[in-house]
């Protein structure tokens, strides 16, 4: 009696609702229906288009000024103690300050006791493409208890000078340098115009 009234009420149910009172078969056809995939709707992928690499730029075959340029103690262009035939860049205008210092015993006999300074200010200016000008002022002491007298210094020795080149090929620079140098005499003060002299240098690099 049970099975019965399960039976009627699945019966009314389906009665009630349409869409459970399709048939056995086809609701079987339904459900066994194999699904048919519609490959129209998808969208093929493309690969991402290869972009050309962009070549890079070639490098220079050499660099302007491979070294890097000082002032020598002179005043120039150069290196400390160099000075080169080619010069800075066109309006470059440069400053160097540069000091020594130095102590020592038994320097020029046994039991002494020395002492040295020197200082430089040099100043260098290229206003133009061949010509470079330069300007030099330096001071040095020196102290050596057997000394007579025991201190020696000169204050103030001056140069002042121009450097004319050009470079003539790739590589190799030529010029002229011409400097005045005016000495301070030692132990006193001002220039001694007596010790006076002309610098001429011929330079190639």
């Amino acid at each position: 009696m049970r099975r019965t009234f399960v039976t009627l009420a699945l019966a009314i149910l389906a009665i009630n609702h349409p869409v459970l009172a399709q048939s056995g078969d086809e609701a079987d056809s339904t459900v066994d229906e194999p699904l048919i995939e519609d490959d129209s709707s998808e969208e093929e992928v493309q690969p991402p288009a290869e972009t050309e690499q962009e070549e890079p730029a070639e490098e220079a075959s050499g660099l302007e000024h491979p070294v890097e340029r000082v002032n020598s103690l002179l005043g120039p262009s150069g290196l400390f103690h160099l000075i080169t035939a080619d010069s800075m860049p066109v309006g470059s205008f440069a400053i160097g300050l540069y000091g020594q210092a130095f102590r020592s015993t038994d320097v020029a006999r046994q039991g002494d006791e020395n002492a040295r300074f020197v200082g430089h200010l040099t100043i260098a200016w290229r206003p133009i493409e061949y010509v470079e000008a330069f300007f030099s002022l330096s001071g040095r002491g020196n102290s050596n208890n057997f000394a007579q007298p025991e201190l020696i210094q000169s204050l103030g020795d001056l140069v002042l000078g121009a450097k004319a080149g050009a470079e003539v090929t790739d590589g190799l620079h030529v010029s002229g340098l011409l400097s005045l140098m005016v000495n301070n005499a030692a132990n006193s003060v001002g220039l001694d115009f007596a010790s006076t002299s002309v610098d001429i240098r011929a330079l190639a690099s």
